[in-house]
């Protein structure tokens, strides 16, 4: 079994004259699902794109482990994918269009799993649809996508049932129980147990 692990030692992250993340040192092993806890402005969002490297922190380090040798920071973002409601989509293509670039620039990237779940999630019949014309939910569904389509190590999920309907979400659990086997799985959640099933570890922030 392949083994995934991300240590952070002492992260610190300040926005103007605000600290959002204080001293922070934490380590999860995969492969397994672990949580990141707390209320809006906590600092979830922004573990997670520190994480990835979107954001530097002002202070302490940050190590990621895949099959015990440990991945250079220049690394990191290839063997990443992170989704939030926040993440932007080119609205301008169609489904079909955007998952024609993930599949050109993600050689991780698995078309007969995204076929699958393109099913599951009820958007196979909409993938001539350009992304502008999709509701709030439909959206949501594409970021979750976007991760799930990318065979990585490590996923980094952010709020990730945010905007989804019912059918939305149980798309969301039946993938996590397929493949929570196979990497190492961060959930940053507002404390709703539905985003993160078959915790290992929580961690909260204040």
């Amino acid at each position: 079994m392949q083994s995934m692990r991300l240590e952070l030692s002492g992260i610190s992250r300040t926005f103007g004259a605000s600290p959002v993340l204080k001293e922070l040192s934490a380590s999860w092993s995969g492969p397994g699902i672990h949580a990141v806890l707390g209320s809006n402005g906590s600092g979830k969002s922004t573990l997670m794109k520190v994480l990835l490297g979107y954001v530097r922190p002002d202070s302490g380090s940050i190590h990621a482990f895949y099959e015990e040798q440990e991945l250079p920071a220049e690394q990191r973002l290839n063997q990443m994918a992170l989704t939030g409601p926040y993440m932007e989509l080119p609205e301008e293509l169609s489904l079909a269009e955007f998952l024609n670039v993930l599949e050109t620039f993600r050689p991780s990237f698995e078309r007969k799993k995204v076929e699958q779940w393109l099913l599951l999630c009820g958007l196979q019949n909409k993938q001539n649809q350009r992304l502008s014309t999709f509701s709030s939910g439909m959206k949501q569904r594409v970021r979750l996508l976007s991760v799930f389509a990318c065979q990585l190590p490590f996923w980094l999920l952010d709020e990730p049932l945010a905007n989804l309907d019912k059918a939305g979400k149980d798309f969301y659990s039946q993938v996590l129980a397929s493949e929570k086997n196979k990497r190492l799985i961060l959930v940053a959640s507002n404390h709703q147990e539905e985003e993160y099933p078959f915790v290992l570890s929580t961690i909260h922030l204040n």
